[in-house]
């Protein structure tokens, strides 16, 4: 972890150096990867037949363990005379490329083939995956080899090879290069060398043949050959019935959406690892092919993250889960039997029998909750977010997302400004630690608002996380009353002299405003009234009322000693005439909070 580190460490300042000092159109290279920009993006595309471009952000952990291997695959690639550039974009540097591409979430690659763009890569990580990927999506999808030593090379790098015997002319061919498409992680080849071929089917006359570097390594194929019996013969085979969790069996589970029942480790106690490995190899024989099955070590990366998800759980090693992705999050199951073969059987029919309940992870309950912005947990989120009195406004964050901190910030000044609301509350919700049933946060961070009177449909924001955007949406949302004088007299950021929300013009008639004395229009106001509820003396006009001589009421405000003398404009504290008269938007001062409470 430390190499990696320091790697992106390395990278971040020769990127800055080649900001500040070189050349914006000339491409510079980092150990093979080409270091992108908004000015030579166009370049790169043009020079460039296939470019695998990875938009990254130097705050996101995946992209930082995940950039060394991106620079090995870029120095194999060259080494081995593949024609595939690789080339990087900083997000924090490039935002302009980030929304052209539309870019949202870290770390994204994107493919182009002759300077367009064709698709988003989502396959493996590892260098041959990102070839087998490309390579189909542009080349010949069949590899032809005629020597022993090519297909050591494959099997080298390859957990699994299909092999057709015949050459492309084959009526058969046809019908095997069309199902390798559907198989990108997949090298398919095909040879006429009968040295090979005596070499792994020394007898048959076997069209296709699975070379697989685990359990039965040999699988031939000796249906009838049509694409639904080829099809359904690889997929059947392509995957160990008891493997190590690795970047493909997550592409499956979170990708392709299967069940996973999985075991996690103590990877040091090799007792119990050799126990487990062969207790999990006789549920194979039971259940594999219902549901995948794997084994977990907590000291991988794979380890780290799925460990984090049963973190509450205070479970013991080894012990026993599942995995259920559905369409738009993921369920948990945990097993608190003692681990053997009858007990991970019983859970996996209660499994398919939905007797199981699902795990939520919590946070501990905060025994001081009473700020202007409320923290929920896995465990409150019923009670504080669903009740049905109040409206709810939601930050899902991540305590080491800079986005998240830079709208909490906002959020903070909405919080206060909002606190005369009382059937308002804005609440936070750490999304790294906490589960919510039904939600599936992809991208963080996330705003949603939970109304009073339908709690089962939030609404998302997706506005500026800016002050003024930010109130005047959820102004337009808010279903519980509230006086927006009282609001804009008590809010804090007035004092600061920002700029005042907007409020509707209230029209000078009794039948509108009716006859409550603390509702009539003053003498001294201009026809049609002040913005409702804002002192004549802070609208955005061009001529600069006088403070002294005026005394003007609050519109729909209690007054202060007698109604009829009005309120002392002495009194009010008046925003600066450039927070009132430029027109622009107001943006929140970091500066202001050194030390936000995520």
């Amino acid at each position: 972890m430390k190499n990696k580190s320091f790697s992106w460490i390395i990278f971040s300042l020769f990127l800055f150096i080649c900001l500040v000092s070189s050349n914006p159109v000339e491409i510079q290279k980092m150990e093979e990867v080409l270091i992108l920009r908004s000015m030579n993006f166009d370049k790169a595309l043009k020079n460039n037949q296939k470019l695998l471009v990875l938009f990254h952000a130097p705050w996101c952990y995946q992209c930082r363990t995940f950039f060394p291997e991106f620079q090995r695959t870029a120095k194999i690639l060259k080494d081995e005379g593949y024609r595939i550039a690789l080339g990087a974009v900083d997000v924090n540097f490039e935002t302009e490329l980030m929304l052209t591409h539309k870019v949202t979430e870290y770390p994204t690659l994107k493919f182009f083939f002759n300077g367009n763009y064709v698709e988003d890569y989502n396959g493996g990580r590892s260098t041959q995956d990102v070839i087998n990927w490309i390579i189909k999506k542009t080349d010949h999808p069949c590899i032809a080899i005629s020597n022993p030593e090519q297909l050591e090379r494959l099997r080298f790098s390859n957990e699994l090879i299909a092999i057709f015997w015949g050459n492309s002319n084959s009526s058969h061919f046809n019908i095997y290069e069309t199902i390798s498409r559907e198989f990108s992680d997949i090298p398919f080849v095909f040879t006429t060398s009968t040295e090979i071929k005596k070499r792994f089917v020394p007898e048959g006359k076997n069209f296709i043949t699975l070379i697989r570097s685990f359990e039965e390594p040999i699988i031939n194929f000796n249906q009838d050959l049509t694409k639904d019996n080829l099809r359904v013969f690889i997929q059947k085979n392509k995957d160990p019935k008891v493997s190590v969790f690795n970047e493909k069996y997550a592409k499956l589970v979170f990708g392709d959406k299967k069940p996973l029942l999985f075991v996690l480790i103590d990877g040091k106690d090799k007792e119990t690892n050799n126990n487990v490995w062969e207790t999990m190899i006789k549920v194979s024989e039971k259940l594999g092919g219902k549901i995948l099955l794997s084994i977990v070590y907590k000291e991988s990366e794979w380890g780290t993250r799925l460990t984090s998800q049963f973190k509450s759980a205070n479970l013991s090693l080894p012990f026993v889960a599942i995995l259920k992705p559905l369409s738009n999050y993921t369920q948990k199951y945990i097993s608190k039997e003692i681990l053997t073969q009858d007990n991970i059987i019983k859970f996996y029919e209660s499994f398919v029998s939905d007797k199981l309940h699902p795990f939520y992870r919590s946070e501990p309950v905060p025994t001081i909750n009473n700020g202007t912005i409320l923290k929920a947990v896995g465990s409150t989120f019923e009670k504080i977010v669903m009740d049905k009195t109040k409206d709810v406004f939601v930050l899902l964050h991540a305590p080491w997302c800079q986005h998240s901190k830079a709208t909490y910030v906002v959020l903070k000044d909405l919080a206060d400004h909002v606190q005369p609301i009382s059937d308002l509350i804005i609440v936070k919700i750490d999304a790294t630690a906490n589960d919510i049933e039904g939600l599936n946060i992809k991208t963080i961070p996330y705003l949603l608002f939970y109304p009073s009177n339908d709690k089962k449909n939030p609404i998302k924001y997706e506005g500026d996380r800016t002050f003024d955007p930010l109130w005047e949406w959820l102004r337009s949302v808010l279903t519980v009353s509230y006086n927006p004088g009282l609001l804009w007299q008590n809010s804090p950021i007035r004092k600061r002299g920002l700029t005042p929300p907007p409020f509707p013009n209230i029209p000078n008639n009794d039948e509108r405003l009716g006859m409550d004395p603390r509702r009539m229009p003053h003498p001294n106001m201009p026809a049609g009234g002040p913005a409702f509820g804002v002192p004549q003396d802070i609208q955005p006009e061009n001529k600069e009322p006088s403070l002294e001589s005026q005394q003007i009421p609050f519109v729909g405000l209690p007054m202060v000693g007698n109604p009829a003398e009005g309120v002392s404009t002495k009194d009010v504290e008046v925003p600066q005439e450039k927070s009132t008269k430029s027109g622009a938007k107001w943006v929140s001062g970091q500066n202001e909070r050194e030390k936000l409470d995520l």
